[in-house]
């Protein structure tokens, strides 16, 4: 069974709208691959919107300033850019029986519906919160200003066809709406900035024993074969008895202390070895695995080949108690005592403005397949 944590889904939908070139194309700097090619092509074409939507309507109604279903789009499609992301993961999962959006979120409430109130929620903070950034003499650098516009031409040009028609946001649009985003981000850093979370006592929620993470290394030889369409086909008894023999061989030097990588030549195409981390009842090779490696403290090598779900393995515990997962687990307490904080505020704060959502648009409105284009989708599985 893989472990899943439920998804933060206020603190992801602020984190997803600040950044507009969420999953665009972008390389390990954060930059759009061949931007320039794509921003020259990103001027939009004068053609007549083709949408079953009708973007002239009110969504929301915030201090008297209505937000039409055009604006909107944009933050239906941010959110719909991560479920659809997180959608295509689940997809992976051996496990999985529905798809992430019909997961439940909490009960009586899926994550399509929790992302659904959320995306409304950074609709009315960015509306609310841009207005108190001006009020308190928050401008954008031009620098900012330039990252608006170049961000908003690469978000324009990552769109299909089909999603322009949709949304009906221009480039000109979609820099407006980013330029209000990181202008109420300036607030909303405010914000966070002042509240105050005693983090020794949020250590002290996390059980250490519960995310004590192993570290191991390990030698595998595969007893399955793939068809065409991926499908594990498992060996015969000979060819399985001659993985073994193989990989048993390796078994006296690696116990003797040779370094895995060693004793596996360049030009080895069966053998192969690595490094995983788990923490107990994660099972992710099998139960046989799991079980054979927490039987071993820091530095032994099993004294026997483990068969696992998919094949053999020679395991070595290069670390029985490593913090590593617990503490990442303390930053994510941290993290989400500080976004409940967050929330708290932000639910005092809108009661000091009046807004009125357009029930009759919202409520059926179903996320998840409002801005979907199956060619968007393949390009984010790929």
């Amino acid at each position: 069974m893989i472990k899943r944590r439920k998804l933060g889904v206020f603190a992801l939908t602020i984190a997803l709208i600040g950044s507009v070139t969420f999953m665009t194309g972008c390389d390990h700097n954060g930059k759009q691959e061949d931007s320039k090619k794509k921003i020259e092509s990103s001027e939009e074409p004068d053609k007549k919107e083709d949408t079953k939507y009708d973007l002239k309507e009110t969504v929301v109604t915030i201090d008297g300033k209505a937000i039409l279903m055009k604006e909107m789009m944009y933050y239906i499609y941010q959110s719909e850019q991560q479920g659809n992301y997180y959608d295509s993961l689940f997809a992976s999962f051996e496990d999985a029986n529905e798809s992430f959006w019909d997961t439940e979120f909490e009960e009586g409430k899926s994550n399509r519906e929790a992302l659904k109130e959320e995306t409304m929620s950074g609709c009315i903070l960015y509306e609310i919160f841009q207005n108190k950034a001006k009020a308190e003499g928050y401008v954008l650098t031009e620098d900012e200003k330039e990252s608006a516009v170049s961000d908003a031409k690469e978000l324009y040009a990552s769109l299909t066809e089909k999603q322009k028609s949709i949304m009906g946001l221009s480039v000109k649009d979609i820099t407006k709406i980013q330029k209000k985003v990181l202008l109420g981000n300036k607030y909303y850093e405010k914000i966070m900035k002042g509240i105050k979370i005693d983090e020794d006592a949020v250590r002290k929620t996390v059980d250490k024993e519960a995310y004590r993470q192993y570290d191991v290394d390990y030698i595998y030889i595969p007893t399955v074969n793939y068809d065409e369409e991926y499908n594990p086909v498992s060996m015969s008894k000979k060819e399985k008895q001659e993985a073994y023999d193989k990989i048993k061989a390796l078994l006296p030097k690696a116990i003797k202390g040779r370094e895995f990588d060693d004793l596996i030549g360049d030009d080895e195409e069966q053998l192969e070895s690595g490094s995983i981390s788990f923490i107990k009842d994660d099972n992710i090779y099998g139960e046989a695995f799991e079980e054979a490696a927490l039987e071993l403290k820091k530095g032994e090598v099993a004294d026997k080949v483990i068969e696992g779900d998919d094949g053999y393995y020679i395991i070595k515990m290069v670390n029985d108690n490593s913090a590593e997962s617990y503490e990442s687990e303390v930053e994510n307490a941290i993290n989400n005592a500080k976004n409940e904080a967050f929330e708290k505020q932000f639910e005092k704060i809108k009661k000091d403005h009046e807004i009125e959502i357009n029930s009759s648009v919202w409520d059926n409105l179903t996320l998840g397949k409002i801005t979907y284009d199956e060619e968007a989708q393949q390009n984010l599985q790929n």
